[in-house]
């Protein structure tokens, strides 16, 4: 008997990310409202499925949160210390 696989494809949504506390969970910096210092950065964010694989997407942003955490600012081109 072949065991059992158990498969997670990508989980979406449950801490969703808008611009005001009432409509969702993160600001768009991922930062938990009226949480400081409290950050989500994976899949969690996306307030609905998207329509293609959302690995580079769930990436790309969780990259883009862990700067901001770091650097207090947005990403820009050039060197991260640069500005």
């Amino acid at each position: 008997m072949a065991p059992e696989k158990v498969l997670t494809a990508h989980p979406l949504g449950g801490c969703v990310m808008e611009d005001t506390p009432e409509e969702g969970v993160v600001d768009p910096r991922g930062q938990a409202w009226g949480y400081p210092n409290l950050y989500v950065a994976d899949g969690s964010i996306f307030p609905t499925a998207l329509s293609v694989n959302p690995s580079m997407t769930i990436s790309t942003l969780a990259e883009r949160i862990a700067f901001w955490m770091i650097h207090g600012r947005e990403m820009e081109p050039g060197p991260p210390n640069a500005g």
